[in-house]
């Protein structure tokens, strides 16, 4: 069970409110002057309708059937393309920044994360750009996250609810337990998610071997440089194509960043972990349950727009190894604003996907 609920759609909106987690990504928008965004997923909407403008095509993607309803049907959410599905819905060469917000990241398990890597970097226009949050596991965030049984009032009745969490396994993925019982009615959801903890080394080897290149890693939403300390839970990543003002090395024969050709070379030997693997082998469950999963730190920063000077130059820094690649499919015209569509029903063909 996860946010497929209508009450936890509603709990989460409550749990997670616009703040400058939210100005930082409308700020990279702007001052990068895109034109076609993907929220991939997108939740509720809350950040999606804000990107929206005259002139400017915006679509949230999110697996949960439950969240999408509420944003189509919040303020603003006639002027967003609302899909049911994951990065397999992602179209190549249309998007000009994706956004992976919140927790979004954290969820998506195993090779899962590179398959959808390499869906997002076939997305993605020459000039285009991947933004998103990750948490940093120095900090051990999860030890926080264990809360004892209480209760609070919500716009769904009053809630009484607990969080209980294991420690990270060999892979970094934490998982937790989420009681949630709804008092006036007696219904009771427990909710299992997990979340997976990367380090930067290790983020920015999956985007290598993608394709991709990282442009900066800050370590709040005030664009301070990442240090790779324990004192800095949150990391949030800027990357981008070859060429679009990143400094890794290239290998001038075929334009990848020399690092890609290795991790190609071994992706060909061995096509099973690369291809054929759809987004969520185990469901949709993107999202954290509870406010104690999402994010807690929310601060301002911002991003990059190729070679610029100013105070959204990158400070690129790529010197990490690589990993293996897939994924890919489509953000529905402006046509179908306003409405969700299902894959297959007038946005792709391909598998749902979720909710961030």
């Amino acid at each position: 069970m996860s946010y497929d609920d209508p009450r936890l759609a509603v709990l989460y909106d409550v749990d997670n409110p616009d703040g400058p987690d939210h100005d930082f990504f409308r700020g990279f928008a702007d001052h990068l002057g895109a034109n076609r965004i993907v929220d991939l997923g997108c939740g509720t909407g809350l950040l999606t309708v804000t990107l929206a403008r005259a002139g400017r095509t915006v679509t949230g993607i999110d697996p949960a059937p439950a969240m999408l309803e509420r944003a189509a049907t919040r303020p603003g959410g006639e002027a967003v393309n609302w899909v049911l599905g994951t990065g397999d819905v992602l179209t190549p060469h249309t998007t000009d920044l994706i956004i992976m917000s919140g927790n979004v990241v954290m969820h998506i398990i195993g090779d899962d994360w590179h398959t959808t890597l390499a869906a997002i970097a076939r997305a993605l226009t020459p000039n285009g750009r991947l933004v998103f949050e990750a948490r940093n596991p120095a900090a051990h965030a999860w030890k926080s996250w264990n809360d004892p049984v209480g209760e609070r009032d919500t716009p769904v009745g009053l809630l009484r609810e607990s969080v209980t969490t294991e420690p990270p396994d060999e892979d970094g993925v934490v998982r937790m337990h989420c009681h949630n019982e709804f008092v006036e009615t007696g219904d009771v959801l427990d909710v299992e998610q997990s979340l997976q903890f990367r380090d930067r080394s290790q983020i920015e080897a999956g985007l290598l071997a993608a394709g991709l290149v990282t442009l900066n890693v800050w370590s709040d939403w005030a664009r301070t440089p990442f240090g790779g300390t324990e004192a800095e839970p949150l990391m949030v990543f800027d990357a981008a194509l070859p060429g679009c003002g990143g400094t890794a090395p290239l290998d001038t024969r075929r334009g990848r960043p020399a690092a890609v050709q290795d991790v190609l070379s071994v992706s060909r030997r061995r096509p099973d972990k690369t291809i054929g693997r759809l987004f969520f082998s185990r469901g949709a469950n993107w999202r954290g349950v509870l406010r104690k999963v999402t994010c807690k730190s929310r601060g301002r920063e911002g991003g990059c727009s190729g070679g610029s000077s100013s105070r959204w130059a990158h400070d690129s820094r790529s010197d990490h190894q690589p990993q293996s690649s897939v994924g890919a499919h489509t953000p529905p015209p402006d046509a179908l604003a306003g409405r969700v569509v299902a894959p297959g029903h007038g946005a792709s063909s391909g598998p749902g996907r979720g909710i961030g």
